[in-house]
């Protein structure tokens, strides 16, 4: 699991920096940047690694991201917060699983028929 922990933790890096971009920069070109990491990220990589409560903590952050809920720099700030626990107690957690542990732990997206 050691190379598949810091896979993981290479990608929330990324869509945690991209996440408090969006959140606190006032550059729009930056933000704009940061938004399409954060989706791509999101739609992508994060999809191999994340943890249900990761997923749901990426899910409530894309809604102010995405306009479907109207969140101020603070409350963007409480999400990030709450995105950066919910990766750091995935990594912990992700540490000591076997890789069916994991499995089992993960989101699961159906195919689309």
């Amino acid at each position: 699991m050691k190379p598949w922990l810091e896979n993981q933790r290479e990608i929330y890096s990324q869509a945690l920096t991209a996440a408090v971009t969006v959140a606190n920069t006032d550059e729009l070109d930056e933000s704009k940047n940061a938004s399409s990491d954060f989706w791509m990220l999101y739609h992508g990589n994060m999809v191999l690694v994340e943890t249900k409560s990761v997923s749901g903590a990426m899910v409530k952050l894309g809604h102010c991201f995405d306009g479907s809920e109207t969140c101020d720099n603070p409350e963007m700030n409480k999400r990030c917060h709450a995105l950066a626990t919910a990766m750091a107690e995935s990594m912990a957690a992700t540490s000591k699983m076997t890789y069916e542990e994991f499995s089992t732990n993960q989101f699961k997206y159906s195919s689309w028929k």
